[in-house]
């Protein structure tokens, strides 16, 4: 069963664990995956930090933000870089934290 959202992942795991051929958006999916996770060195240390920070501060909701956000990424979310992704992780944290607080 597909999960929501058709995240690069599950092309990925459809590759890797069935053996089935993928098309060429699977492909255009995976190939975007592999180079988030390359560009990944190129993250500056301050971003990383932030996310870092939130992290510790909201531990379940960046988790849900982080598996939300990686579920999404496909040909509807096509971050070019991984500074791209996490600076977006980041801000939809921080809205959904500023969400919370009565105004």
């Amino acid at each position: 069963m597909r999960p929501s959202s058709d995240s690069a992942i599950w092309y990925l795991e459809k590759a890797d664990q069935m053996g089935e051929g993928l098309t060429d958006e699977d492909g255009r999916n995976v190939d975007l995956f592999y180079a988030l996770q390359k560009s990944l060195k190129d993250v500056s240390p301050l971003l990383m930090q932030d996310a870092a920070d939130l992290a510790s501060k909201y531990p379940e909701l960046f988790e849900q933000s982080l598996t939300t956000l990686v579920s999404s990424v496909c040909d509807q979310f096509r971050p070019a870089t991984a500074a791209e992704f996490v600076a977006q992780l980041n801000t939809f944290i921080r809205r959904s934290t500023e969400a919370l607080v009565p105004g």
